[in-house]
């Protein structure tokens, strides 16, 4: 399904810069902010948060520079499988303290982003239609 989305591989960028975001939003402010109870450690959510505006920071640098996106797309879907792998490990590590809120929200969050990681791979490995 995604598959067949009509976006070139800049607007999956966009897509992915968008994600990160908001993701490293809710990680810092919601979070770490302790405004919701997941049960991780403030300073693992804050570091969390800080690395999803990284990938923000580079999407839109690569986007802007005009990198080749078929490049961009592959170091970004490593660093989102990366950074999902990195999240179900801090779930096995503290599941002890992991309230059902932090489980459902990171669960989601592996899903979906690995899902965009996937996606991304696969678009930057077709060719360029002219």
């Amino acid at each position: 399904m995604l598959n067949q989305l009509p976006l070139d591989r800049r607007g999956v960028l966009l897509i992915d810069a968008v994600g990160a975001a908001v993701t490293a939003f809710a990680t810092i402010y919601l979070l770490a902010g302790e405004r919701l109870k997941t049960g991780l450690p403030t300073d693992l959510l804050f570091g969390m948060g800080v690395i999803a505006a990284c990938f923000a920071l580079f999407d839109v640098v690569a986007i802007q520079l005009r990198i080749d996106p078929s490049i961009s797309l592959r170091m970004i879907a490593c660093a989102n499988l990366t950074y999902c792998s990195l999240t179900a490990a801090s779930l096995f590590v503290h599941r002890a303290s992991v309230t059902s809120l932090g489980v459902a929200y990171f669960f989601i969050e592996v899903v979906v982003v690995a899902a965009l990681a996937i996606w991304e791979w696969r678009l930057a490995a077709r060719p360029i239609d002219l």
